[in-house]
C-alpha cells in the first residue's frame, strides 16, 4: 500500500467460531461446527492491505469483546437467546451490528448465510456496498422436507435478506442456482469455502476391511433413512458403517439399526479426520445441500465419494472415477455404489487419488480468501 492512502475498511458479519480466539479457547462446543469460517480468518492475513472486522454474536459472553487476531479486529457480541431474537424479527441484534458498523465506517459489508441474523444485518446494514454469501438454501430445505415453525420463520427472513444484496457468492453451482431462483438479478460468483489444514495433514490409510463413514445431522435431509436401510442389507454385513453426527432420529435410528452400524453422535475435528483416514469412502446422500463441507474434506484427504445430485459439492466427485453421484432417494445405486468402491482396497484408493491433487489446490483456504480478496477489490472500482 502507498504512504497516505488509507486500507479500505471490510466488515464481515457471520457467525464465527469465536473459541478459535486466543483466550476463548473454553468456549468451543463438542462436534465439528463451522468448518468453512474457521480457516478462512487465518487465511486473511496474507492480505494486509485491507483493513478486516469480523463481527459475531455469542451466547457465551455476557458484554462485548474486541480483539485483534490475524492483523484483524474480531467484534463479538453478546446475544439474547436465538428463538426470542427470531420472534422479533432480529430487531436488537441489527441494532447492535449497525453500532459496530457506525463506529468502524466500513467500505463494504460482507454478509454470510440466511440460517441467522447475519443476512438480515447485511441488508439493513446501511452500507451502499454489500455482498452476500449463501451458507445454506433454507426456502428449498423447507420445500424439500418442511420444518418447525422456528424452521420456517428463519426461511421466511430468507428471501427479503438476499434480495437486497445486489451482489454475492456461492459455493457450488447448485448453490448459484437456488439464489438466483431467489434474486433473478443478483450477480453471483462461485467461491468455494477452503478446507481447514488439519485435513491436508492427514494420512490417508484405509482399514484392512471395509468401514464406510457419515458425518452428518442425523436427518432426512442428510439421507441418514438411506443409509440405515442400505446398511442393514446382508450383503454388507461386513462393512462397517460409522455414523458420526446427531438430530432428531438418532434415538429412534440406534435402537432399531443393524449391528453393522456404529453411531458415534458428536465427534470433534481430530476424531472425524481419524475415522476418515481409516475409511474407504464417505457416504452422503443428500437430498439437498449447497456443499456439504465434509465432501470436501473427504476428497482432500483422499478419499473416494458417493453422494447425490442435490450436493453442490458433487462437484468434486468425477463419477466412476473418484466416487459416484446418483440421484436423492435411489436406495440400489447406493448398494451398488457401495458394492463397486468396497469390491477391493486397491480399487478404493485407486478411485480416491483419482484427481486428487488438484482438489486439494482449489480447496485450500488460501485460495478462497483470494478470491473473496478480488471480489471486494472489484467491487470498490
Amino acid at each position: 500500500m502507498k504512504p497516505g492512502k488509507h486500507k479500505k475498511a471490510i466488515a464481515i458479519l457471520a457467525d464465527l467460531p469465536v473459541w478459535t480466539i486466543r483466550g476463548n479457547e473454553q468456549l468451543r462446543p463438542p462436534g465439528h461446527y463451522a468448518t468453512w469460517l474457521e480457516p478462512l480468518l487465518p487465511a486473511f492475513e496474507a492480505h494486509g492491505d485491507l483493513d478486516i472486522h469480523w463481527i459475531t454474536f455469542s451466547k457465551y459472553i455476557g458484554q462485548s469483546q474486541v480483539q485483534k487476531v490475524y492483523g484483524q479486529t474480531v467484534h463479538i457480541l453478546p446475544r439474547r437467546r436465538k428463538m426470542l431474537s427470531m420472534v422479533c424479527g432480529y430487531i436488537p441484534e441489527i441494532l447492535s451490528v449497525r453500532g459496530v458498523l457506525k463506529s468502524i465506517q466500513p467500505d463494504l459489508v460482507h454478509a454470510w448465510g440466511s440460517e441467522d441474523v447475519y443476512g438480515l444485518a447485511g441488508a439493513f446494514s446501511g452500507i451502499p456496498k454489500r455482498l452476500f454469501t449463501l451458507q445454506g438454501c433454507l426456502k428449498e430445505y423447507l420445500r424439500l422436507l418442511g420444518g418447525s415453525w422456528l424452521f420456517r420463520l428463519q426461511a421466511f427472513y430468507e428471501t427479503p435478506a438476499i434480495r437486497h444484496y445486489a451482489a454475492g457468492t456461492a459455493e457450488s453451482p447448485a448453490a448459484r442456482d437456488l439464489m438466483q431462483a431467489i434474486h433473478p438479478s443478483m450477480s453471483i460468483q462461485l467461491v468455494d469455502y477452503g478446507v481447514h489444514p488439519d485435513f491436508f495433514a492427514a494420512e490417508w490409510n484405509p482399514s484392512p476391511t471395509p468401514e464406510i463413514v457419515f458425518v452428518g445431522g442425523i436427518s432426512k435431509r442428510k439421507g441418514i433413512l438411506d443409509i440405515a436401510k442400505v446398511a442393514g442389507a446382508k450383503e454388507f454385513a461386513h462393512i462397517r458403517f460409522r455414523i458420526i453426527g446427531e438430530g432428531d432420529l438418532l434415538g429412534v435410528l440406534k435402537s432399531d439399526s443393524s449391528p453393522n452400524i456404529e453411531w458415534l453422535g458428536k465427534c470433534d475435528r481430530q476424531s472425524v479426520i481419524r475415522h476418515l483416514s481409516r475409511a474407504w469412502c464417505l457416504l452422503m446422500p443428500t437430498y439437498s445441500d449447497t456443499g456439504p463441507t465434509v465432501v470436501k474434506e473427504a476428497r482432500v484427504i483422499g478419499l473416494p465419494v458417493i453422494t447425490t445430485t442435490g450436493a453442490g459439492a458433487a462437484c468434486y466427485i468425477e463419477n466412476a472415477h473418484s466416487g459416484y453421484v446418483i440421484e436423492p432417494g435411489n436406495l440400489k445405486a447406493i448398494a451398488d455404489s457401495i458394492a463397486r468402491i468396497c469390491k477391493s482396497r486397491d480399487h478404493c484408493m485407486r478411485m480416491g487419488r483419482h484427481h486428487w491433487e488438484q482438489t486439494r489446490h482449489a480447496l485450500h483456504p488460501s485460495v478462497t480468501a483470494s478470491e473473496f480478496v478480488q471480489i471486494y477489490q472489484s467491487m470498490f472500482s
